[in-house]
């Protein structure tokens, strides 16, 4: 009984405990509790308890100096308040609050909401900021709340109010934080690519930690007016749709901080292109365009003054309809023209060609080609490569280029332009025959083994049935006794290898793939393969007076011997055995012609000992 009056008036005696008078804490405010001695609240802080029991400070279970405020449940629903220091809050500024909460079990559930007020009581509570629900499990959660705002400056306290039924354990509380809301940055680099004649990407970067930034509103028209409202997204990127062909446009974007919004960036400018893009092949051969306008697919840059244009048969080993760039030191490099959009594929390979050439001996030009993602004139805010650059071009007589191994670094819509530039405003460059195509690098074809002996054998491969017409295409081999591909491979020009210092009697795999510039590979082929030799039974000598012919064979293989053969058996590429027969005779034949074309390993045995050798089926 005495026990029982005890616990009563401590409960009564503690039901509130207000703060000492404390002056407002400028913000950034963070309570981490680790600065207390338990079970003590920190300074100018306050507890109510309406029912349940107090709010006090622990530390955690593995480590005993990281302190946190706990509520630890009992057989009454709790209705106990925690009130942190007053702090200072101004009328029209935003403010943001985080907080970790968890519990000490996972088959119990918390309840606890989160106000703002202008007393540490629950009679001063103004609004609640967040309410929580069924919180369960001992895995810290962190949250941002809502902006907190208020109408009136003035000195205001969170409150965090325990609202567990009874008998639910503990729910604990750690790292407050509190500061002003902050400003809101720009977004950063905005860029568009994969532009078409009816749509366009554009992206940009953060500028600024995710924790504040709530998504992002942009706009676009074909006027450059900063805009009053835009449409909200959470990415970073939007792709246009149902955009004009050849319009140019104006897009405009700001970051959303939750409540605040910043300015408008800079205004990202992009004409989207005249016609739908093209799959490959693609050429330009200018034979579809009246000299000299180009047709409406292409785009020619220039001035009142020079503008590049299509000649027919401007001579200097160009014989028909040809790009024609004239050259003004007034304009270097503004004079272009642009292709038709390109769709091209990450992790492809492409080759670009063309023929270009110069209409003088006496002066230099340079001529200069791209690939970009953008339809801009400009190369701003595109991602290019440069293709080709042909400096100081000095002859009168064309020149055949390619490049073999072009790669985009994304999927998506590519342009490709050509820019003159020269030292006087006589010449006239030239280009013709632009050609894009999929670089094809397929396995080699059928590879076949000439005779082998017990320690060489020679092989040979054909190219591949697809190539890409132009491309110097090379090989590599790897011989091996492991089955396992190789990483690489001798480098060879020709199609027959001759392998030397093999040991007898043993299975070989040599692998063989196409390779372009060393840089694009194919798949490699395996050829397996077992060199001849004799192999020794209970020590018998071995006669090797064992004639076969002929070899290669297409119907019928002969086997003469001078002593009497047991046995003869065939074995495919593989290993597998698929034809053997008893003889006991000094001659045998193999009817081949129901075999496939290939190589095979025949066995012959004989006077106890077998003779092993490799067999070519046409």
């Amino acid at each position: 009984m005495k026990k029982i009056t005890f616990l009563l008036l401590l409960s009564l005696a503690t039901q509130l405990i207000e703060a000492q008078e404390c002056s407002p804490v400028t913000l950034p405010y963070t309570e981490n509790f680790d600065n207390v001695v338990f079970p003590a609240l920190p300074e100018c802080t306050s507890i109510q308890t309406i029912s349940g029991t107090d709010w006090v400070t622990g530390h955690g279970f593995h480590n005993p100096t990281d302190f946190m405020l706990q509520y630890i449940g009992n057989d009454e629903d709790a209705d106990s308040w925690f009130f942190t220091r007053p702090i200072t809050l101004i009328a029209g500024q935003y403010y943001k609050l985080k907080y970790t909460y968890w519990t000490h079990s996972n088959e119990t559930s918390q309840n606890f909401k989160v106000t703002l007020g202008t007393a540490p009581n629950a009679e001063g509570v103004m609004t609640i900021i967040t309410q929580h629900t069924d919180v369960s499990g001992t895995l810290s959660t962190t949250t941002m709340a809502p902006a907190i705002s208020v109408a009136e400056t003035g000195t205001y306290y969170i409150g965090i109010n325990a609202l567990s039924e009874a008998n639910q354990g503990d729910l604990i509380i750690d790292n407050i934080e509190i500061n002003s809301w902050g400003s809101c940055e720009r977004p950063l680099q905005s860029r568009v690519s994969n532009v078409s004649d009816t749509g366009a990407l554009v992206s940009w970067m953060n500028s600024q930690t995710m924790e504040t930034v709530s998504g992002y509103t942009y706009a676009y028209s074909t006027t450059n007016s900063t805009p009053l409202n835009g449409t909200f997204t959470a990415n970073n990127n939007i792709q246009l749709t149902n955009l004009e062909p050849n319009t140019t446009y104006y897009f405009f974007v700001r970051t959303n901080c939750g409540p605040v919004d910043s300015d408008w960036n800079s205004f990202l400018t992009f004409t989207t292109a005249p016609c739908p893009a093209v799959n490959l092949p693609y050429t330009i051969d200018f034979e579809s365009s009246t000299a000299p306008a180009f047709d409406e697919c292409l785009t020619p840059v220039g001035n009142e003054t020079y503008m590049p244009y299509v000649e027919n048969n401007p001579g200097y080993g160009f014989t028909s309809n040809t790009l024609t760039i004239p050259s003004s030191v007034n304009v270097n490099g503004s004079l272009q023209l642009i292709s038709r959009g390109v769709y091209l594929e990450q992790g492809k390979y492409y080759r670009v060609s063309y023929k270009y050439g110069l209409n003088t001996a006496n002066t230099s030009a340079t001529l200069r080609a791209w690939m970009k993602d953008n339809y801009n004139i400009s190369n701003l805010n595109s991602t290019t490569f440069n293709i080709g650059w042909h400096q100081q071009v000095e002859d009168n007589s064309p020149h055949l280029y390619s490049l073999n191994t072009l790669t985009p670094l994304r999927s998506g819509i590519q342009y490709f332009s050509f820019e003159a530039y020269s030292i006087s405003s006589e010449e006239k460059v030239y280009v013709d025959n632009f050609l894009v195509e999929e670089l094809l690098c397929e396995k080699p074809e059928l590879p076949t083994l000439s005779p082998v002996n017990t320690s060489t054998v020679f092989i040979s491969w054909a190219i591949p049935n697809l190539v890409t017409e132009g491309v110097a295409y090379r090989y590599q081999y790897n011989n091996s006794t492991s089955d396992t591909p190789p990483s690489e491979g001798t480098n060879t020009s020709n199609t027959t290898v001759r392998l030397n210092n093999l040991t007898p009697d043993t299975t070989y795999y040599l692998f063989v793939r196409t390779s372009v510039d060393q840089t694009v590979f194919s798949d490699w082929i395996t050829i397996p393969y077992t060199t001849t030799g004799i192999i020794l039974e209970n020590n018998a000598a071995v006669k090797s007076n064992v004639i076969t012919f002929p070899n290669p064979v297409k119907d019928i293989l002969t086997i003469n011997g001078t002593d009497t053969i047991d046995k003869v058996e065939l074995y495919n590429i593989t290993g597998q055995l698929i034809y053997s027969n008893k003889i006991n005779a000094k001659d045998a034949v193999v009817h081949m012609e129901k075999f496939a074309a290939g190589v095979y390993t025949l066995s012959v045995y004989s006077n106890g000992a077998i003779k092993k050798q490799t067999i070519i089926k046409q």
